[in-house]
């Protein structure tokens, strides 16, 4: 004899589909405004950030899945860790640009073989590559050159960033870089293409390329270790909903910068502030023109007040 069974009605709204991309990877993508995740956690947190899910539901039981099975975790198709090793060898000649160049610079000129081990690795688990709203993002790399040629030194540098939401499309994001290059025993004179260059809108925004940092006779020369900070405030742009798809291209920021080298201490530190325009190319790399007002600078540095451009894949 069959038994009877209770069925309660239900009712089933679709938040996201479900697709492959162009990789055969799984991802989920919302219908309300067409973003994408490879992890149902990631999409989950989503759904209580987007302004357009109240429209379709208010979801209150969580998604059901278990993530800690997968062997290799994806975040917006790529992986969270990641590491490298490379061997380089290469020729590397410095030459002179014109006759006023120091001599302290023209000793590092000519040809100069260099055999290299390079070491990265890298955690990513940011939700955009230029614009992101949150996630963690680290990456440290290693080099020890000496294994033949003339050119002799090992490197260290490492990156951080720190993207946290807040309210109304606004993120705050702290960022921070620091780097060490030392000689070794077989070391004759370090590269002068080895050392770091603090200044520009890459690290230290206003203030020229190489701008804050020793100098030989007005040139840069490089500094032995430099460390460098930035923390911002993103926001889109104003009517932002209304031009979706190419709003989504720019950002404005408020930012300040400091940083110092070949010191790991505030004394003689160098800072700006300013606001400025972001654009997105082609999801990995932006471009910049802020307006940059420098607060603390030596005598030597070389400063960018007023309108400075740039543009990268790695900014602080």
């Amino acid at each position: 004899m069959n038994g009877t069974r209770n069925m309660k009605s239900m009712k089933t709204i679709r938040l996201g589909d479900v697709l492959y991309d162009d990789q055969k990877r799984l991802l989920t993508l919302c219908r309300s405004c067409e973003c994408h995740f490879m992890t149902l956690q990631s999409f989950q947190r989503h759904l209580g950030d987007c302004p357009g899910v109240k429209y379709i539901v208010t979801p209150i039981e969580p998604l059901a899945f278990d993530d800690s099975n997968r062997e290799t975790r994806l975040v917006n198709g790529r992986q969270e860790l990641t590491h490298s090793l490379q061997y380089e060898n290469s020729i590397r000649d410095v030459g002179l640009l014109n006759k006023s160049v120091p001599f302290a610079i023209r000793d590092h000129c000519g040809p100069k073989l260099a055999s290299l081990l390079r070491y990265s690795v890298v955690y990513d688990n940011r939700d955009g590559n230029v614009f992101p709203t949150r996630g963690i993002y680290l990456k440290s790399v290693n080099e020890y050159c000496g294994l033949g040629g003339n050119v002799a030194y090992t490197s260290s540098t490492a990156h951080g960033e720190l993207n946290v939401p807040l309210f109304a499309g606004l993120v705050a994001q702290f960022c921070a870089r620091v780097g060490v290059v030392k000689e070794t025993k077989n070391t004759t004179q370090l590269p002068i293409s080895s050392l770091f260059y603090c200044g520009g809108p890459l690290t230290l925004r206003g203030f020229k390329f190489g701008g804050a940092g020793p100098v030989v006779e007005g040139t840069p020369i490089g500094a032995q270790s430099f460390w460098c900070t930035g923390a911002h405030l993103w926001a889109p742009l104003p009517f932002a909903g209304v031009f979706k798809n190419l709003a989504s291209h720019f950002r404005m920021h408020f930012f300040y910068n400091i940083g110092n080298n070949n010191s790991f201490n505030t004394e003689n530190m160098r800072s700006a502030f300013g606001m400025g325009l972001a654009v997105k190319l082609a999801e990995r790399a932006r471009i910049e023109l802020n307006y940059c007002v420098p607060v603390r600078h030596q005598n030597t540095d070389k400063i960018q007040n007023g309108f400075q451009f740039g543009i990268g894949y790695e900014f602080l």
